[in-house]
């Protein structure tokens, strides 16, 4: 078991040390930190493990798959890339004294801003807001949202 966890973890390590990926921090709610693994030109995923402040406090882990669209948003010769797409969030929440597990499914749509540095995209600026509609224990809809910013290695 553990020659296939260590074997696991290289393999993670190398793919992501040839792949495009991003790590950084969101601000509103949930706040903590954010990353994003490009997959290819018009796909990512995004991961985010924070603290929500707002509302219900907890816990908060998501993962999305989002599909980039760059050609709805174009400011004089700036493109901005709009995304969309679709993931599941994890919610370790308090409401009071009593505490709950909450798993969800979210719809993410925001934009992202890449500034080049030396030729090179080196930081990306983000804004989200995330329909999320709580599956267990029980459907109810609630809404996320964030600004943030992450470097890309």
């Amino acid at each position: 078991m553990k020659r296939v966890v260590i074997g696991a973890v290289l393999v993670l390590c190398v793919t992501i040390a040839f792949s495009q990926f991003s790590l950084g921090v969101m601000v509103g709610q949930p706040s903590g930190l954010s990353a994003r693994w490009q997959l290819s030109e018009n796909l990512s995923l995004d991961f985010g493990a924070a603290y929500s402040f707002l509302w219900t406090t907890g816990i908060h882990i998501h993962v999305d798959a989002v599909f980039f669209e760059r050609t709805l948003l174009r400011i004089s010769d700036n493109v901005i890339p709009v995304y969309f797409g679709a993931g599941a969030r994890y919610l370790g929440a308090y409401w009071g004294p009593i505490g709950i597990t909450t798993l969800s499914a979210r719809v993410p749509i925001g934009v992202l801003y890449p500034f080049h540095v030396s030729g090179n995209v080196n930081l990306e600026v983000f804004a989200e807001v995330v329909p999320t509609v709580m599956v267990i224990p029980a459907f109810a809809f609630d809404v996320s949202f964030a600004l943030g910013a992450r470097y890309r290695f």
